[in-house]
């Protein structure tokens, strides 16, 4: 009777042991799946942030060069000024038109860049 119920608990604890390698491939298998599909997902909203991002990336591009074109135009008009009249009144219109291509574009200007520009007006009002 022994060997009986020897080889019959035996059965039973193999295929528990079946049941659960079974059940534990399923589960990493199923674990590789939702992985792969998390890493697509992953990937799909990288490719759609890293397009939103170039597309402001080119139009900050832009509006930089805007700026850069402008602002150039008036230190220039600034400097003919300073270079036919000195130090005079009408250097404080060029400083105006300074200080308002400065504000036309700082929502596109760091806040380096912006500093920077402001000392050198202050400057060119002295």
């Amino acid at each position: 009777m022994f060997p009986i119920i020897s080889v019959a608990v035996s059965r039973t604890i193999e295929d528990k042991n079946a049941l659960m390698n079974r059940t534990l491939n399923e589960t990493v298998e199923f674990c590789g799946i939702a992985y792969d599909r998390s890493m697509r997902m992953e990937e799909a909203k990288n490719r759609f942030a890293i397009g939103a991002m170039s597309h402001m990336a080119s139009i900050a591009f832009d509006k930089h060069v805007s700026f850069c074109g402008e602002y150039t135009e008036a230190v220039n008009c600034a400097l003919q000024t300073l270079f036919r009249s000195g130090p005079h009144e009408s250097v404080l219109e060029d400083a105006n038109k300074l200080s308002g291509a400065l504000a036309k574009w700082n929502v596109w200007l760091t806040s380096e860049i912006e500093a920077e520009l402001v000392k050198f007006e202050s400057a060119s009002r002295i």
